[in-house]
C-alpha cells in the first residue's frame, strides 16, 4: 500500500486517502517516504492524527510524534 501512495500525485494520493477514510491503516505511515508522509499528514486535522497515533505501536507512535512535531502541526 505505502508503494501504491509513493507512485500517486498529492491529488490522487489525498483522493485515495479520503476513499479509504477509516480503512487507512495507521502502520502505512511507517513505510511512507518523509516527503509522502508529510504530504498526507498535513491534509488530516487533530481527531485523524490522533487516531493514526493512537493505532500504532509505542516505538512507531513516538517516531511520528517526532515528524508531526518537525512539521508543526502538534507542540510538546
Amino acid at each position: 500500500m505505502a508503494g501504491l501512495f509513493q507512485a500517486l500525485s498529492g491529488y490522487n494520493r489525498t483522493r485515495l486517502e479520503g476513499l479509504l477514510g477509516n480503512d487507512l491503516e495507521a502502520e502505512l505511515f511507517v513505510h511512507l517516504a518523509e516527503a509522502v508522509r508529510e504530504d498526507l499528514l498535513d491534509e488530516f486535522d487533530a481527531e485523524k492524527l490522533v487516531q493514526v497515533v493512537n493505532h500504532l505501536d509505542s516505538y512507531d507512535a513516538v517516531e511520528l510524534i517526532k515528524v508531526l512535531e518537525d512539521l508543526s502541526l502538534i507542540h510538546i
